[in-house]
């Protein structure tokens, strides 16, 4: 089983990612700013909107695995479990 990292606020997904919090209800990021990153799932404690700009396979949401296509809004509500399981491989986030 995949270990799942729990995400209560705005700042522990800004930790993760290595971006710097200017508020602590709301956060914009561009993704392709960040440094080569790898997959996880998530419990996000917060609404999350993605604007997927790469394709980066099936993703899972729930107990369920979908297949997000380039360009496709994600939206995450608190409570949800999302991410992909880590394979090893690093890759450029896009969006």
């Amino acid at each position: 089983m995949e270990t799942i990292i729990k995400l209560n606020s705005v700042q522990d997904y800004n930790d993760l990612l290595g971006v710097e919090t200017l508020h602590p209800l709301i956060s914009v990021v561009n993704m392709s700013d960040l440094k080569e990153i790898r997959h996880s799932v998530k419990r996000f404690g917060f609404y999350c909107v993605f604007l997927k700009q790469l394709s980066c396979g099936s993703l899972l949401y729930g107990r369920n695995k979908y297949d997000y296509r380039e360009g496709t809004l994600v939206f995450i509500a608190p409570g949800q479990i999302a991410g992909a399981n880590d394979n090893g491989i690093t890759y450029q986030p896009k969006g």
